[in-house]
């Protein structure tokens, strides 16, 4: 960057002139070149996706607390749509009084409805679980 530099002629006491730099142009430029470094970190901070913003891995977990029946089936669907239920593949019945930790694929979306299906055939719908934050679902 090339840089302007103003000598200011000064009377000193002797009668002689001598010189100050102005200072001004610098600052000014300084500022310049600060607040557009400062744009550009704004702009990159506001073009930042919400899923880029979202924490690895949107977790839940389903804590059975059915006296008898044990969970074979889980569902996912987004809150406030009419998106379909989703299966998560549930590799060994959830057991009463045995929780196990689901993870959704990555998306964008925190909140979701979970279904669970039991053994003896009965189903469970809960509302608005947060993945993103790691909740607990409980089953009775």
């Amino acid at each position: 960057m090339l840089a302007t530099v103003i000598l200011i002629p000064r009377g000193d006491m002797d009668g002689g002139i001598t010189y100050q730099i102005d200072r001004k142009p610098y600052i000014q430029a300084t500022m310049i070149r600060l607040f557009q470094i400062a744009g550009v970190l704004c702009a990159t901070a506001l073009y930042v996706s919400p899923a880029a913003a979202m924490p690895d891995g949107r977790k839940f977990s389903v804590v059975n607390l059915n006296a008898s029946a044990s969970i074979q089936h889980v569902w996912y669907a987004r809150i406030s749509t009419n998106d379909p239920w989703t299966e998560i593949a549930v590799d060994f019945p959830i057991k009463p009084n045995h929780r196990s930790l689901f993870t959704l694929p990555a998306g964008d979306a925190c909140l979701y409805n979970i279904k669970l299906r039991f053994s003896d055939g009965s189903e469970q719908a809960l509302e608005n679980v947060n993945v993103c934050r790691g909740d607990d679902v409980t089953a009775n």
